[in-house]
Order: C-alpha cells, then structure tokens, then sequence
C-alpha cells in the first residue's frame, strides 16, 4: 500500500509505473493554462483535458504547487463525506477550486474566484465531463429562482456583472469552522488508510491530489468569517 507523506517534492509526468499509475493519463495540452486563478481559466483548462474529465483527472493535472485546507462538514451544497472524504479545498492566488473523495459532493467541482471585501463568485460543475464544455453551464448548474443556491449559505448575494460569458452571482466567501477543520496531515492520513479495493473512486482522488508532491498545508490566504460569523 502506498504511504504518502506530506514532502512537497516537485514532479512532472512520465510514463506509467507501479509507483506511478497516473503516468501522462491527465496531461495538459501545450500552451494550456494548467495553473488557473479564475474560473474561466479553471474551466478551460478543463475543457483541454482528456475526455472523459475525472475529478481524479482535474486535481492530477493541476500544475504544483498549492495550497490545500479542508473541511469535514456536510453541511454544503458539496458535503464532505465526514473525514474520511473531506471536502478538500485547493487554493492558488485568487481561485479556490473545491473537490470531495467520496459521497455526494464528489459528483462536483466547485470553483470560488476571490473579490474585494470577503467575497467571492461561485459556480460548480457536474462530473464527470463527456463533451465540450460550455462556460455558462458551471453557473447554470447553481442557479435558483432570483439567485443561486449558494446564496442561502452565503449573504449577500448580487450579481456578479463582470463575468459577460455567464449568469453569474458573487457573495460572501466563508472559510470552514476550527471544529471542522481538516489539516494536510489528515488528508494524508485518511489517503494512506484508504482501500482501493473497496472505496477506488475515493483512493483516485487521494492519489492524484498527493502523488505529484508540490502540496502545501495553509488556508484561503485572507482573513473569511465562518458561517457562524
């Protein structure tokens, strides 16, 4: 069984091997953004990967290194499956893209691009992607009435009129509570303790977000009140 630690050794892709199942399985395109820090640069730097996209694919082909937090909490539109399956949240600069190993809210990604004042425009794509992507649909897929789901959560929700591709909504951005937080040590610990036998989807995703190295314990980089706030 594979034990990982939490050294932040660098690696690119290469050819599949016994230590190294990934291999180039998710490699992204020349010319290919593979370190996005908006949600459209996230989106398409999706919409260049390999069909059919895994959120295994997408956190494997993430260029390194990032920051990660997490969160054991289920109560999100994309729960955490307690700390087995965290909610594990990848931050780099102004984008924070959202995945969970298992349960429900493993059947999304979910994207948070940063603005002034504490808060953030949110949208959330449904996996895995088969076809061609269009923007709009990771906007779409939130969308409620008036607003967004995402807006009985997080106040003060208003248009966010600066994305001109898609209906899109920015409100306050929140960061998990201290009872809920789950460290990279947990991470990793809940990575080696995993059965690939009997949870292989969730073990996918624990390996593609650790076996490249590059992966930083921190936080969302600024000051974000909890839900509580």
């Amino acid at each position: 069984m594979k034990r990982w630690t939490i050294i932040a050794l660098l690696a690119g892709c290469s050819a599949p091997t016994e230590e190294d199942p990934y291999g180039n399985r998710c490699s992204v395109p020349e010319g290919v953004d593979a370190a996005p820090t908006t949600i459209k640069g996230a989106l398409d730097f999706i919409d260049a990967l390999p069909r059919p996209v895994t959120v295994a694919c997408v956190v494997e082909a993430l260029e390194r290194p990032f920051t990660v937090t997490a969160s054991s909490s289920p109560f999100s539109a994309q729960p955490a499956a307690g700390e087995v399956a965290p909610r594990i949240f990848i931050v780099r600069e102004t984008l924070v893209i959202s995945v969970v190993p298992d349960g429900d809210g493993s059947h999304v990604i979910e994207f948070a691009e940063e603005r002034p004042n504490a808060r953030s425009v949110k949208a959330e794509l449904a996996m895995p992607l088969e076809g061609a992507l269009d923007p709009a649909a990771a906007f779409d897929h939130l969308l409620m009435n008036t607003g967004s789901v995402c807006g009985s959560c997080h106040k003060n929700e208003q248009p966010a009129w600066d994305i001109d591709y898609a209906q899109a909504f920015e409100s306050q951005a929140l960061k998990p509570t201290r009872n809920d937080l789950v460290t990279l040590d947990g991470i990793v610990a809940q990575a080696n303790a995993c059965d690939a036998t009997a949870t292989p989807d969730r073990c996918e995703i624990y390996d593609a977000l650790l076996y490249r190295g590059g992966v930083v314990d921190g936080d969302f980089g600024r000051p974000l009140p909890t839900i509580f706030d």
